[in-house]
């Protein structure tokens, strides 16, 4: 095999590419659009663990920055060997060549269902993604290909009399434990990617949808580790006579008369490998995949850091681990910590906004205030709406579940006879309105006094009517916006939806009849949905909503196209 790359362009793509990957990992894509193709350019690592992208989490997967900084090391030691030492740099280029082949095959399909939600969305992106892949394919099969080809195998000399014997030095038996473990790691962190992938097609199609249903079944997900594990082992074995693991741990497969394997021989290596009790084969002679498809694994020579000496990167790996994942556990914390503040602040200034235009529909959830911040399942109802001043009629619920509008409109309707009734000063009302733990760290009760209890006001909404609000579900990037929201009050029409301010296509369907009035928390839900071209659109979506007494109201969506933060939902009219 014969390849246009040399030693001096490998050792600078071994350097270059790491520290640009890492620092476009840890921004976070946050480029105009041209940029974000450049640096998404130097990203051709795709790695992930299972089950453990959630959309909604903002914080970068740390398993390509832990392998771009194993890159970094091999190319330094690469240098410092004088192009000897190859190890990690084989390891992490092998990665990247399935990764792009995985990702040029499923761009497509993502094409294909995210057209059917957005049927305006351009193709140029997946055009360009896809040429970006096809570079990256051929430059990791080159590196590959010139290692194997500059790498000889390991000989064991014999001197019989005046006769010398040489022999292929086979693989040890902790080498091959070592294949497979390692393996086993490394294919799960490259599928993964597949399956996380397929969660987020089903905000664009109900076919995706049901394709997930599918993958969600026990016997399906075995039938795809199996597959999948298949294609890993032709993959590489097919192409190099070496996995990823075995380029790490310098072992080749070849014919047991010495000469390289064939493809034809490598599917029968690969299918024995699932005979039952074939791992365990190794701690008897010959593993079988080895014996029944009459190939070896053997050592090639070792040209870099010695052994011992470069165990020194297990811990620097683990370090490189642990220091990631600390950095991303406080970013996400002072994060969090960052949006509570702000969502606070809004909650406390949306409630006072209600409470200056307070009508005799509206009620007040109140919360306990004690060391356990328990909520209290209490309820203040306006009845008389003074000039400094409102009475309520006090609705308490037993049990610990929240009750929904129509099990507390229920109750109130058939028992407001004989409630009790209470009377607070605007001013009292006020100053309630913030969260149980600023009041209890003011080191005295506070909030309102109720049968001999003090609570905070911890929200105010409008019942007998549509009660409108964000359901916490959604997907915000690129491509367009999906808004999730509820409505957990009266059945109502969605009968006109307007994009006031933003570059964004409105597809949202309308009209929409949502008849169910649940007694569940979770109401009826519905999504305001738009396509758009470019990213960071700060949009103004109005939508209109008749109830079933014919009355309409007006709801405004304020936020950015790019994420699920600072958004906001005002009714207007």
């Amino acid at each position: 095999m014969k390849t246009s790359l040399n030693g001096k362009t490998i050792s600078i793509a071994a350097v270059l590419l790491p520290v640009l990957g890492i620092i476009a990992e840890a921004s976070g894509g946050r480029y105009g659009l041209v940029l974000r193709w450049i640096m998404g350019f130097f990203e051709p690592l795709r790695l992930s663990w299972l089950a453990s992208r959630h959309l909604e989490d903002t914080s970068r997967n740390t398993l390509p920055l832990i392998f771009y900084g194993l890159l970094l090391i091999g190319g330094i030691l690469y240098l410092l060997s004088k192009q000897k030492e190859t190890r990690l740099i084989r390891l992490v280029f092998s990665l990247i060549l399935i990764s792009e082949v995985r990702a040029l095959l499923y761009r497509p399909f993502e094409f294909y269902f995210v057209k059917h939600q957005y049927p305006a969305i351009p193709i140029t992106p997946y055009i360009i993604g896809g040429l970006m892949s096809l570079f990256w394919i051929w430059f990791s099969y080159q590196v590959l290909v010139y290692f194997n080809r500059i790498k000889v195998l390991d000989i064991e000399e014999t001197q019989y009399g005046e006769t010398v014997s040489q022999v292929l030095v086979t693989a040890t038996l902790w080498q091959r434990v070592f294949n497979v473990i390692t393996d086993w790691i490394l294919c799960i962190m490259v599928f993964s990617v597949l399956y996380n992938e397929l969660i987020a097609l089903q905000f664009f199609s109900h076919d995706s949808i049901r394709l997930l249903d599918s993958l969600n079944n026990k016997q399906t997900i075995t039938i795809m580790l199996v597959i999948l594990r298949a294609i890993y082992y032709l993959f590489f074995e097919g192409l190099f006579g070496a996995t990823p693991a075995k380029f790490l741990s310098e072992t080749r497969v070849i014919k047991n008369d010495g000469d390289p394997t064939v493809f034809g021989t490598i599917i029968g290596r690969t299918l024995v490998r699932f005979v039952p009790l074939d791992g365990l084969s190794f701690f008897t002679t010959r593993g079988w995949h080895d014996q029944w498809s009459d190939t070896s694994v053997v050592r090639e020579k070792r040209t870099g850091v010695k052994g011992g000496q470069y165990f020194w990167l297990i811990p620097i790996a683990i370090g490189l681990w642990i220091i990631s994942y600390w950095s991303v556990d406080a970013y996400k914390a002072f994060k969090a910590d960052q949006r509570y503040k702000h969502a606070e602040e809004a909650r406390v200034d949306n409630l006072r906004r209600k409470l200056e235009k307070v009508t005799s529909n509206d009620f007040f959830q109140v919360t306990f205030i004690n060391d356990s911040y328990q909520e209290d399942n209490l309820f203040l109802k306006a009845e008389k709406i003074g000039t400094g001043d409102i009475t309520f009629s006090i609705v308490e619920f037993n049990g610990s579940q929240h009750p929904s509008q129509s099990t507390i409109e229920d109750y109130y309707n058939g028992s407001k006879q004989a409630l009790s009734q209470i009377k607070f000063t605007k001013k009292e009302l006020y100053d309630a309105i913030s969260s149980g733990q600023k009041i209890s760290q003011q080191g005295k009760p506070g909030g309102l006094r109720i049968n001999d209890k003090h609570y905070y006001i911890n929200n105010i909404e409008t019942y007998f009517m549509p009660n409108i609000d964000f359901d916490g579900t959604g997907r915000y990037g690129d491509l367009g916006i999906a808004i999730g929201l509820v409505n957990k009050g009266w059945p109502m029409d969605l009968i006109d939806v307007k994009v006031i301010e933003g570059d964004i296509r409105n597809t949202t369907p309308f009209p929409i009849h949502l008849s169910t009035r649940s007694r569940w928390n979770e109401g009826t839900r519905f999504m305001l949905t738009g396509s758009l071209d470019k990213k960071n659109i700060d949009y103004k979506i109005n939508f209109t909503i008749q109830d079933t007494l014919g009355r309409q109201q007006v709801y405004q969506v304020t936020g950015n196209s790019s994420t699920d933060e600072n958004k906001t939902l005002t009714r207007i009219k």
